[in-house]
This record gives C-alpha cells, structure tokens and sequence, in this order.
C-alpha cells in the first residue's frame, strides 16, 4: 500500500506525554490507475506501430508481386507473337528477380520477429578481408 499525509506532532500544555496527530490516505488506488494508463498508452503506441508497419510491409510486397504478375502476363498473352526467346527471359528474369524480392522481405520480417522474441543467437565468423 502506499500512503500520502503528513505527521505533526502537537505538545499539549500540561500534559505529561506529547500527542502526536496523523493525516494519512491510502493513495494505492490512484497509483494503480496512474499505472493502468500508462500501460494503456504504451498499448496505442504500438498498436500505432503495427498498423504502419503492415501498412508498409503490404506496400513492400505488392509492388514485387504486381511485377511479376505484369511480367507473367506478358508471357501468356505473348507466347505466340515471340520468336525472340531474349525477351522471354527478360521477363522470366524479372519474375524471378521479383520472387526473390519479396523471398527476402519475408526473411526479413522473420528475422526482426526472431530478434525481438530473443530467438536469434549471435554466431561470428573470422572474415578474411583481403581475399
């Protein structure tokens, strides 16, 4: 419990002991909710901080992913019309290179969740600068 108030002491004259008069309230419940508050606004902050980083990550995926279909379509709708198979693997190479993009944006979004969750173990590595 925790506890506001003042101590006064009050000497009463002619009186053989001094008296002693205390004010004190019980500020447990004030605190708590002064707590309770706090906890609530560091709920909205990063509620705030999921919902930009969804927002941001969904950005980040679609426009690999919009490249790949685009490029993927192109193929379909172009099969025939195509005698030059270095525009078909342009395009397979754009699919591909997209695939990997958004392959790696998920490894590291992985990575991040691991980090945060203290799953990651640090393991170092001698590295040869020269060579």
């Amino acid at each position: 419990m925790a506890y506001s108030g003042t101590i006064i002491q009050l000497f009463v004259e002619g009186a053989a002991t001094p008296c002693v008069m205390i004010n004190a309230r019980d500020i447990t419940g004030r605190k708590r909710l002064e707590e309770i508050r706090l906890a609530l606004e560091r709920e909205k902050e990063l509620s705030a901080l999921k919902t930009r980083f969804f927002s941001m990550a969904s950005h980040e995926f679609r426009t690999p992913l919009s490249t790949a279909l685009a490029a993927a379509e192109v193929l379909e709708n172009s099969q025939n019309k195509w005698n030059n198979t270095e525009q078909i693997r342009r395009n397979l190479h754009r699919i591909q290179k997209s695939v990997k993009n958004v392959v790696q944006l998920l490894d590291d979004i992985l990575t991040i969740n691991g980090a945060e969750a203290g799953n990651l173990t640090f393991h170092p590595k001698s590295l040869d600068l020269e060579s």
